[in-house]
């Protein structure tokens, strides 16, 4: 069977990805890590820079370079590939986790589950910003890793119970240690794994020879985390280097707290979970950035609301573990597995959807990880479900197949649409603009895309918009909140419009505009002088 999930896996993942692996091109973030990154042009630079906060992401960009160069095909084919990987490796944990936990559900039906649990991961339209967007790939490459280190440990466990001689139980044990380090060097989301393989010991090894001792396992995998503090602060401390986009990256890390307090941005998660949750079973209205209103009482009726129905979600997780102990031997590894799912949904969520409060309220990109555990949950249902009305008879296998269909025909052909965002980047923002109207912006982002592809009067159309939008909030016509004013990007629009003029030869214009953008960031221009009365016709452009 693993053999069937893997192949399958692989053709409907490059189908359903083949438009973004041929067409795909660099957008928002690709052109800060890769485009314009001088760092991936040496590989060999990275020989010695381990320190680097996500190292091993930035070498594998260095790979693509030195194989491709500049190429998308090549970055957008890896992350593909690193995605039906980690569905892969979905389809194994899920059945070792079934296996282990117990119970006498038939082959067909475990196997049924983990297959399930693998395609809804693979083929589902909320994974493509994880996958699409190149940057990205500090996600699912840490996913992958994460994925492998949860199923080494639990195998190379299974082998310790069963007190199995030789020294192969070791060697999956390091390789499992190895690839969290490996994670949390991807991304410093990975720092949950120790505590799910706390939850593991709890929940299937309850019964272990070692006893207390059996938390000792897991103390290589939390001395791994060490990596994190060391690349985050050993700059500072005189430890390791930090390069580059890599240094800019570790200290946005550092500094990318909200405005809002740990006791608000909780509070407000509450709601981008159930959203989340929402966007899992109906995959409308996707975008990459959303412009979400935070939450600042815990009384109001959409916290109370959201946070009732996750109280709700947790407790059938410690009701059907309970119940799977008095429940008939062929469901109780449903039961449990549900139980899992819920515990891994929430806790891999844990790090950027709880009391760390960080600068972007939501993404989708972050339920890429906890989404496994979604997927498990539902599938252990699915299974249930078909079990219970047809039994173990062939009847099992039809209904299966014809549930596959319903669930993968729509989710495949809308990932698919979806991946035509990713390709092509005046098309990628003006479905930011269009979906968020309020992110003005984001026309700027739009207008340079234009600029790129030498379409002057649509770039500087967009640059205007901008403009616009802060000469409003500088008169008080709309709230700060509407936008993102800051210097730096308003000083980006100007570099933007002298750009456009500078092409179209309107030198005089153009140094104008470099001129502003020097002031605003020297703080040299006052505020109320930044929209000259000259723009005022261009300015009333809609």
């Amino acid at each position: 069977m693993g053999l069937i999930a893997s192949i399958s896996y692989t053709i409907i993942g490059l189908l359903i990805y083949s438009d973004v692996i041929l067409n795909g091109v660099f957008v928002f973030d690709d052109f800060d890590y890769i485009v314009s990154n001088p760092l991936i042009c040496d590989i060999s630079s990275y020989v010695t820079t381990f320190g680097d906060l996500r190292y091993v992401v930035d070498l594998s960009f260095a790979f693509n370079y030195a194989v491709g160069g500049y190429n998308p095909f090549g970055y957008h084919l890896f992350n593909v590939i690193v995605h039906i990987l980690n569905s892969i490796l979905v389809f194994f944990l899920i059945g070792l986790i079934i296996e282990t936990a117990g119970g006498k559900s038939s082959q067909r039906t475990w196997q049924a589950t983990a297959f399930l649990t693998g395609f809804l991961f693979l083929v589902h339209p909320v994974q493509t910003q994880a996958i699409s967007f190149v940057t990205q790939r500090f996600t699912s490459l840490a996913v992958f890793f994460y994925l492998l280190s949860i199923l080494l440990y639990i195998k190379s466990r299974v082998m310790f119970e069963m007190n199995r001689i030789g020294f192969v139980k070791y060697v999956i044990c390091i390789l499992s240690i190895i690839s969290t380090a490996l994670a949390v060097k991807s991304k410093e989301t990975a720092i949950t794994i120790p505590f799910i393989m706390a939850v593991f010991e709890l929940l299937l090894f309850k019964d272990s020879v070692y006893f207390k001792k059996r938390f000792f396992f897991l103390i290589p995998h939390a001395l791994s985390l060490i990596l994190i503090p060391i690349s985050l602060f050993g700059p500072d401390w005189g430890l390791v280097d930090s390069r580059g986009v890599t240094e800019m990256t570790r200290l946005a890390k550092l500094h990318e707290a909200s405005d809002l307090s740990s006791y608000e941005y909780l509070i407000t998660q509450f709601r981008v979970i159930i959203n989340y949750i929402g966007l899992l079973f109906l995959p409308i209205k996707q975008r990459v950035l959303y412009d979400y209103t935070a939450s600042h009482s815990i009384f109001e009726i959409k916290v109370i609301l959201s946070l009732c129905l996750l109280l709700l979600i947790s407790w059938s997780a410690i009701y059907l573990w309970k119940k799977a102990k008095a429940a008939d031997p062929q469901y109780a590894p449903a039961y449990r597995l549900f139980s899992i799912g819920i515990v891994w949904f929430f806790l891999t969520l844990s790090v950027e959807s709880s009391i760390i409060s960080i600068r972007d309220l939501i993404f989708e990109h972050r339920v890429y990880l906890p989404s496994v555990g979604f997927f498990a949950s539902v599938s252990a249902l699915i299974s249930w479900l078909i079990g219970r009305k047809t039994g173990n008879s062939n009847r099992f296998t039809l209904v299966f197949f014809i549930v596959l269909l319903a669930l993968g025909l729509p989710f495949s052909f809308t990932a698919y649409q979806r991946n035509k965002v990713w390709t092509d980047e005046v098309r990628f923002w003006t479905d930011v603009v269009e979906k968020e109207p309020r992110l003005y912006v984001f026309y700027y982002d739009r207008g340079l895309a234009y600029l790129r592809k030498n379409e002057y009067m649509p770039a500087l159309q967009d640059v205007y918009k901008v403009l616009k939008r802060y000469s409003d909030v500088i008169n008080e016509k709309v709230p700060m909140r509407d936008t993102d004013f800051s210097l730096k990007n308003l000083a980006r629009a100007y570099v933007t419009k002298g750009q456009i003029f500078s092409r179209l030869g309107e030198n005089d214009e153009a140094n104008v505009a470099f001129e502003h953008s020097l002031k605003i960031m020297s703080g040299s221009l006052d505020m109320k002088d930044l929209i000259r009365p000259e723009d005022a016709m261009v300015l009333s452009l809609p």
